[in-house]
């Protein structure tokens, strides 16, 4: 039995890969990657997220966000969106990560010694590390896959996938596939000016 990859090897393999090619994705392949974010702490256990998983309706789905793109970028250049979705219309499975206002808003109002804008930003960073969870869980599974923010064309996103606006807020869009191409190895600052032992040292180009 081949070795299973360690969290090391997933951290490094992973990669924003922005042009996907369709990979078989198999419903326990789909399961797995469920199951391991479904398991992504979160403040109070609240867990603040849904996860919509688009399979079926790919082709309808990347054409209605390249008509509401269209729409909020009027007048203005559209070759960068177009170049980016373009390089989706591969992929095999999208995850549809959303924060559940009513679980947020809940929590706001139970959690009396807090105030309401650290309640938010508390949820927003379980939503966060779901995210993360969930890319690891598709590089586990041998797939490729990057984080997209389709702000502008949010409300078309929940009309298409019936799902409840503005309680439901999209964070992030995962398409997931084979990679197009080989994506170097992206550049990381040293550990030295990340982490400090004890007490904060700084970096040595800026020790005086």
């Amino acid at each position: 039995m081949a070795e299973h990859p360690s969290l090391w090897d997933l951290a490094h393999r992973r990669r924003s890969v922005r042009q996907v090619l369709p990979a078989a994705v198999s419903d326990e392949t789909i399961e797995r990657i469920l199951e391991i974010a479904r398991w992504t702490p979160s403040s109070y256990n609240s867990q603040p997220w849904h996860i919509v998983v688009g399979r079926e309706r790919l082709a309808e789905l990347w054409d209605v966000i390249e008509a509401a793109g269209r729409q909020a970028r009027a007048g203005r250049p559209v070759e960068k969106f177009l170049e980016r979705l373009n390089g989706y219309r591969g992929a095999s499975a999208v995850f549809f990560i959303f924060l559940d206002r009513a679980i947020v808003d809940e929590q706001v109002r139970i959690t009396t010694y807090a105030p309401a804008e650290r309640v938010e930003s508390w949820a927003r960073e379980s939503v966060g590390m779901l995210q993360y969870a969930l890319w690891l869980a598709v590089v586990d599974a041998g797939l490729a896959a990057s984080l997209h923010h389709f702000d502008s064309e949010e409300e078309a996103i929940c009309r298409f996938l019936e799902i409840p606006y503005p309680r439901f807020r999209l964070m992030g869009t995962m398409p997931v596939g084979l990679p197009a191409h080989e994506v170097p190895v992206p550049g990381r600052r040293p550990l030295n000016e990340i982490a400090s032992f004890e007490r904060w040292h700084p970096p040595a180009a800026d020790a005086s």
